[in-house]
């Protein structure tokens, strides 16, 4: 289980035991600012952020793991997210227009450094 932030881009991507990966749009986030003048007049407003404001956006649902997955990651240049899962699957999600393409790698996986 883990999350990670985009080096380049508004996403995190997240993944978790429910052998899910979920991509979050970020970009709302980065709108928002606080300033300590401000702390006052937030409160309300901080309120409605905390419950049922929407800050990220859920834009896509990766399954295709059928164990609990470990971690995942952004490549740094390409469109590519590589995951891993208990049952020592590797996969790596190309996308492809709007949809992701996948490429599985079972056993051991040995990566160069």
């Amino acid at each position: 289980m883990c999350a990670l932030f985009h080096p380049k881009e508004d996403f995190v991507v997240s993944a978790s035991l429910d052998q899910v990966i979920r991509v979050w749009d970020i970009g709302a986030l980065k709108k928002k600012t606080a300033s300590p003048a401000d702390d006052i007049l937030r409160l309300s407003q901080m309120n409605t952020d905390l419950f049922g404001g929407v800050n990220a956006i859920m834009t896509y649902v990766l399954k295709r793991h059928d164990r609990g997955i470990n971690w995942e990651l952004f490549h740094p240049t390409l469109p590519l997210i590589v995951s891993g899962a208990d049952n020592r699957q590797v996969k790596i999600w190309r996308m492809k227009g709007v949809c992701f393409i996948i490429e599985s790698f079972v056993g051991l996986v040995i990566c160069p450094l």
